[in-house]
């Protein structure tokens, strides 16, 4: 209901113009399955955010079994995100009624282990997009839209029922080193190799 009036009354104001992009190279946030998260971080040049999110949407939480693919998306916005933002020496409140808006969506794919009785820790990268929306009444108002990326640490505990349970995964936002993102996609891509030359047999 509170992201609902939030988007309504947003949509009243006069239209935004576009702005510009802003590259997010360092912040962080854990996320776990039980609909909770720790503090949301972003910086940027000229840019920093520190919110609070709520129940929001994290698509890996749940029972998978061993070699699945586990979706890293995860969606917060509006109502759902609290906090301020600094951007252009202006501080700015985030996810009240009519207020400036942020909204971030992280995005990648971790392949789990071979199942055990154990807490795993898997790491992939991942992709963040997101829009800081600011109304017409305030200094640099329009849609300025956020993109980044990173690592996610996910950890998974063994169940006795012969799955993982994904308990949390921890999203850290780096600027990434072009040798990092080879071997990580090296790696990502020679998992979901094995996985499909297992499943032919």
């Amino acid at each position: 209901m509170r992201r609902m009036l939030f988007v309504f009354a947003f949509m009243c104001l006069p239209s935004l113009a576009a702005a510009d992009t802003i590259a997010i190279t360092s912040g962080s946030l854990t996320a776990f399955s039980s609909c909770a998260a720790g503090t949301l971080t972003l910086a940027g040049t000229g840019f920093s955010a520190s919110a609070n999110p709520q129940c929001g949407v994290l698509s890996a939480s749940g029972l998978w079994s061993g070699g699945a693919a586990v979706p890293l998306s995860a969606t917060w916005s509006g109502g759902d995100l609290p906090g301020t933002v600094q951007y252009a020496s202006t501080s700015y409140p985030v996810g009240g009624f009519l207020t400036s808006n942020l909204s971030v969506a992280f995005d990648g794919t971790a392949v789990l282990p071979a199942f055990s009785l154990t807490t795993m820790t898997i790491t992939a990268p991942f992709s963040l997009t997101g829009t800081f929306g600011v109304p017409i009444n305030l200094p640099n108002a329009g849609a300025h839209f956020l993109t980044g990326s990173g690592i996610a640490t996910i950890t998974a505990v063994g169940q006795q029922s012969g799955v993982w349970a994904v308990t949390q995964v921890q999203y850290q936002i780096v600027t990434p080193e072009p040798a990092s993102l080879l071997l990580l996609g090296t790696g990502l891509s020679t998992a979901l190799f094995r996985r499909r030359r297992a499943n032919l047999r």
